[in-house]
């Protein structure tokens, strides 16, 4: 895992969409190399006196998941460490949508949303010009959870990210 550093000598954080089996994705900021820690954004299902879905945004820092719970990932954007601040409140303020209640791939549709709102200089090239869906994802999705299960075989407890380029 790698972050870079700009030209500016300010660090650059991988925005990465993280699989977890189940059709369970979440969207997180690894702002740590070393550990894989960061920000963490994903959708969560609240049971009280109302049940209800709502986005939540981790802003302490946690590690991307072993093997044993995450199936690989996919870098979607860069964000540099100075506009990390920008970015966190723009994902702190979204809020779940009503009619993807109802839809079984709620993780998804959250997930995509969030990519769609942060593209204009943090998500890939290639993605900015989108409606970002999990389609355009799913390619990069199938192969990481194929190598994190070759590499879990192996006794690798790390998940495989494809890893891709942010002009």
């Amino acid at each position: 895992m790698s972050c870079s550093l700009a030209p500016s000598d300010q660090p650059i954080y991988p925005i990465v969409v993280i699989q977890i089996p189940d059709t369970h994705w979440s969207l997180m900021i690894i702002t740590d190399e070393d550990t894989g820690r960061g920000m963490c954004c994903q959708a969560a299902f609240h049971r009280g006196s109302v049940s209800e879905w709502e986005s939540t945004i981790t802003l302490e820092s946690i590690g991307v998941p072993s093997t044993i719970t995450c199936v690989g990932g996919v870098q979607v954007g860069t964000v540099k460490a100075g506009d990390l601040e920008r970015v966190r409140s723009i994902l702190a303020q979204y809020r779940i949508e009503p009619e993807l209640l109802n839809d079984g791939t709620i993780h998804g549709s959250y997930v995509c949303d969030l990519i769609n709102l942060l593209k204009e200089g943090v998500i890939r090239e290639d993605l900015r010009n989108k409606d970002v869906t999990m389609g355009h994802l799913r390619a990069d999705l199938v192969q990481s959870k194929y190598m994190t299960s070759e590499a879990a075989e192996k006794g690798s407890v790390t998940p495989c990210i494809c890893w891709k380029s942010n002009p």
